[in-house]
């Protein structure tokens, strides 16, 4: 019978008077796991679903639990799939969890497996990323258990992946059923997004004060591999081991027997010492709403200059591989989170329309003369041989604001990365130029106009770009 905390995708809370709690603990569970069962380590003497006993043990806590649909394997080609890719899904749990206030207090997260790569990416977009509301949460968070988590892949990937193919060999009908669900495809090693978000990680969260624990499973399941290995389980972080626990596997490591085992005790010292800094530093009972301060009205207000600076049409010229590129994109003004939007199109060197992007979350930020926008990215090819190809990474466009000048600018440069799921090692940077588009009938072409009318005017606009 499904617990309630796992019937519906969000968060729930498991203790019973939120209200008079100075921390937050959030458990996010990992692939094929849920909101209840990967916490779970059975009948008495066992703690049963221990996130309770953290809870009672530390009354000043509010504990929850995360769930989320996390297959291994896709069954149904005909529904749409509820496993969602890595990205897609930190935004989802980011925003869950701002609605839910959990950065009015300070936060701990407490992850397996997945769910670590699916927090460390929680925080990056906070911090890095998303819309300004978001940043508290980065701001709040003051530490995170990683439990068996796979920061650079899982050989688990590469197995269900050889399995489904080779089923998918044998057996015809097998063919048209089961594939790998996007949730794996995110623990592929050398999988760029995970070196890219562990490089990050490694990078800032000492910086900010966050406290980071590891551990790593010390047997196999059954006999098989083991799931994500004493190296991947590492977080990379200086002075911060990964500790093997000989006795847990991959699934056992999430479901401490008993309150005398490591991972119980660490978690226990760790809420009690950020209990104890909230304590003293004056956190209150409730949230820690406030009316917005002048600093961050006068904050609002110049977003709002830089984004009407920069909103409107694009040309994006790329050069790779010998040839040039050309994306016709929008800059959309997104008022209500107060950042942007992107959408676009790309076409080869001859004006042929070779895929169609948009931003999944943007930031607009002013970096001494420069209006930045940081975003993450997914598109799909044109080209129905690849069009199945996995097709996002993230990007950066610059522009400079020349001290004194008004209204709009009209060149930039940027550049940015997009993942090759099947040669991860042909993942690079690329550098991009920007000019506005001023001309009303070329945004009236690119947005109305026949395929024979735009694929004249890129090439046009290549040809005037390369000779100036």
């Amino acid at each position: 019978m499904t617990h309630e905390y796992e019937k519906r995708e969000g968060l729930a809370c498991v203790t019973q008077d939120p209200a008079k709690t100075l921390v937050n603990v959030v458990f996010a569970h990992g692939l094929g796991g849920g909101g209840y069962s990967t916490w779970h380590s059975g009948p008495p003497p066992g703690l049963g679903f221990w996130p309770e006993a953290v809870a009672a043990d530390h009354p000043r806590c509010c504990v929850w639990t995360v769930h989320y649909t996390a297959r291994i394997l896709e069954w149904n080609p005909f529904a749409r799939s509820r496993s969602v890719d890595l990205l897609d899904r930190a935004a989802w749990l980011t925003e869950m969890l701002v609605l839910k206030e959990i950065p009015a207090k300070p936060v701990v997260f407490v992850t397996h497996s997945l769910g670590g790569l699916l927090v460390k990416q929680v925080l990056q977009f906070s911090q890095f990323l998303g819309p300004p509301r978001w940043r508290l949460l980065w701001e709040q968070t003051q530490a995170v258990l990683f439990l068996a988590t796979p920061h650079v892949g899982s050989g688990l990937s590469n197995v269900a992946t050889a399995l489904v193919d080779a089923a998918r060999t044998s057996n015809p009908l097998t063919r048209l059923f089961l594939r790998p669900s996007p949730a794996l495809g995110n623990l592929k090693r050398d999988n760029p997004i995970l070196r890219y978000l562990g490089d990050w990680y490694r990078d800032h969260s000492q910086a900010q004060g966050i406290q980071t624990i590891a551990f790593s499973e010390g047997r196999t399941m059954r006999g098989a591999a083991m799931v994500v290995s004493e190296s991947s389980a590492s977080p990379q972080v200086a002075g911060v081991i990964a500790m093997p626990l000989p006795d847990e596997d991959h699934s056992s490591i999430s479901k401490p027997a008993d309150k005398s085992r490591p991972v119980y005790l660490s978690l226990d010292k760790c809420l009690a010492d950020v209990e104890q800094r909230a304590s003293s530093c004056g956190v209150g009972h409730g949230t820690l709403r406030a009316p917005l301060d002048k600093e961050t009205l006068a904050h609002l207000t110049e977003n709002r200059r830089l984004i009407s600076r920069i909103s409107g049409a694009w040309w994006e010229r790329m050069s790779t591989d010998g040839a040039n590129k050309l994306s016709y994109f929008q800059i959309l003004p997104d008022m209500l989170f107060n950042t942007v939007s992107l959408l676009g199109t790309s076409y080869d060197s001859v004006g042929n329309k070779a895929a169609t992007w948009n931003s999944v979350i943007a930031r607009v930020d002013k970096a001494d003369n420069r209006i930045v926008v940081r975003y993450l990215w997914k598109g799909g090819h044109v080209d129905p041989g690849i069009a199945n190809v996995p097709f996002h990474g993230f990007g950066a466009l610059e522009f400079v604001e020349s001290a004194g000048t008004v209204g709009t600018i009209t060149r930039g440069d940027g550049k940015f990365w997009d993942v090759d799921e099947f040669h991860p090692e042909k993942t690079v940077l690329k550098p991009i130029q920007l000019r506005r588009v001023l001309a009303q009938d070329q945004m009236l072409t690119m947005t109305g106009g026949t395929d024979n009318a735009v694929k004249a005017l890129v090439t046009e606009i290549l040809g005037s770009w390369n000779g100036s």
